[in-house]
């Protein structure tokens, strides 16, 4: 029995242990760097590098949603997609002349707070950036056949990589040096992400196959991906940076470490879910509706119990853990430490619903609903951060959920179910 069902999911558990495989990695990069880079670097330059990381990452927004498009339609077999693949690709090259402007002006009038070397750091900024376009790109091209596995192995030996570079690299206590290395270990990251896309789905770059026309019917396509990155932005990313601007460095600091902290289990939860878009995808393609329906209120029950014993994770061991990796013990800061393990339980069972709903580009009004959410969580940290810290940004957040995407995304799931399944 054992042996057949792993035949039968033979695909989907490569997918899902090289997922977690590499996302152990990752993880374990984060606890052993972060602590070093917070010594070498001092509390206020790490408050800084760290609020850079997520512009970083917030920047994904500016990708329009072409990447997660892109692999709808390969996995759909979409007529034109070598001419997709090639525009795509070009547009995100030719986004850097926007992009390294924008954040030369972000920094020099202070909006991120960085103490120098403006013009530099805007410029490998932006270059990580597209870098993380143009990975995600390659990546996807390889999951649209439903290797995911691969993709995954080449990202942990990069990350392993890099983990060694920016450990030797943070003697300097330069933070441009940082950045510099993380570009470097990209480049090569991509050749090879490349190299095997290449062998995955017959194409090559070139100018004279881009069609530009398919741009703006691409764009129109993906909008509500789009729409759901930036919703996602502006709730994660977005909030470091407001509250880089109007709390002392010490609080940002502890925030980030916090952040970090539970990330590290946010990403690698959330695996389950995210590793079954190709599929989900695929069912949807077949019309097999009961079969989603089913998978469905599996993966919701399963996570629910992972909820609560995040939830209880933080509240018991996890707060002496964190102790001991971050050295940190003001009260405040671990009673925020608790109440972000409450939100991450949320947004653990959440999560659910809204991966459902992207694979079946049924993620519209979803993205709508948690951009609100994300707006309500800015507009409430503005006002009780100034008055109970970040305890206050993150109970900020938790209520901005409770009130937009806590709910909306399951009912709204729900409706799409009933209305395929009749």
């Amino acid at each position: 029995m054992i042996k057949n069902f792993i035949q039968l999911n033979a695909r989907y558990l490569s997918n899902l242990s090289t997922t977690f495989i590499s996302q152990a990695v990752s993880a374990l990069s984060i606890l052993l760097l972060t602590p070093i880079l917070l010594q070498q670097l001092g509390t206020t330059q790490y408050s800084q590098y760290g609020v850079l990381v997520n512009m970083i990452l917030f920047s994904a927004i500016f990708d329009l949603g072409l990447n997660i498009g892109l692999l709808r339609k390969l996995i759909h077999n979409h007529p034109n997609n070598l001419a997709l693949i090639n525009t795509i690709f070009f547009f995100f090259v030719g986004s850097l002349c926007l992009l390294a402007p924008l954040f030369w002006i972000l920094f020099s009038v202070g909006f991120v707070k960085v103490e120098s070397n403006f013009y530099y750091l805007s410029f490998f900024v932006s270059i990580i950036v597209i870098q993380n376009f143009l990975a995600l790109f390659f990546d996807n091209i390889i999951q649209s056949a439903n290797k995911i596995y691969v993709g995954r192995i080449i990202r942990m030996i990069r990350t392993g990589i890099e983990a060694l570079a920016l450990w030797w690299v943070a003697h300097t206590g330069s933070i441009l040096y940082l950045f510099i290395t993380t570009a470097l270990i990209n480049t090569v990251y991509l050749f090879f992400l490349f190299a095997y896309a290449k062998k995955e789905f017959d194409f090559y770059l070139s100018w004279a196959n881009c069609k530009w026309s398919l741009i703006v019917e691409h764009i129109q396509y993906s909008f509500w991906y789009f729409q759901s990155a930036l919703a996602g932005a502006i709730v994660f990313n977005a909030q470091i940076v407001l509250i880089s601007s109007i709390a002392p460095p010490t609080q940002v600091t502890h925030y980030l470490l916090i952040t970090r902290f539970y990330d590290v289990i946010r990403a690698g939860l959330t695996n389950f879910v995210g590793v079954m878009f190709p599929s989900l995808s695929k069912s949807q393609a077949n019309q097999d509706w009961a079969a989603i329906a089913r998978t469905y209120q599996k993966v919701v029950l399963r996570f629910v119990g992972l909820a609560i014993l995040v939830m209880l994770f933080s509240m018991s061991i996890g707060q002496y853990f964190f102790k001991w990796w971050s050295d940190v013990k003001d009260a405040d800061a671990l009673m925020a430490f608790n109440c972000y393990g409450i939100l991450l339980g949320l947004l653990l069972i959440e999560n659910v619903p809204n991966v459902f709903l992207a694979a079946l580009k049924k993620n519209k009004w979803p993205s709508v609903v948690s951009t609100i959410q994300g707006l309500i969580g800015l507009a409430l940290t503005y006002f009780f951060l100034p008055i109970y810290g970040i305890t206050g940004a993150i109970i900020s957040l938790i209520t901005a959920f409770l009130f937009t995407s806590g709910w909306f995304n399951f009912v709204f799931m729900r409706q799409q179910l009933k209305q395929h399944l009749k």
